[in-house]
């Protein structure tokens, strides 16, 4: 969370010094998304197999990670 406030506050200075023609200058994320986003997070045990869905699944047995997922197009 602390490069998502680095991001708010530098947004915020930006935007204190903005000509009348420029744009206001948002912050690529907040606080608030990241908290958002953490909530998505799903605790999975070493060894286990994570299907993210019918066509995703994820491995990581230790540090190493395979994805098997369908062929990009």
């Amino acid at each position: 969370m602390d490069s998502a406030k680095i991001h708010e506050q530098d947004a915020e200075h930006v935007n204190q010094n903005l000509n009348i023609d420029q744009a206001e200058q948002l912050p690529l994320y907040t606080e608030q998304d990241v908290i958002t986003t953490m909530g998505q997070f799903k605790i999975v045990d070493y060894g286990e197999v994570f299907d993210h869905n019918e066509e995703v699944s994820l491995f990581s047995p230790t540090q190493d990670m395979w994805l098997e997922a369908p062929p990009y197009t």
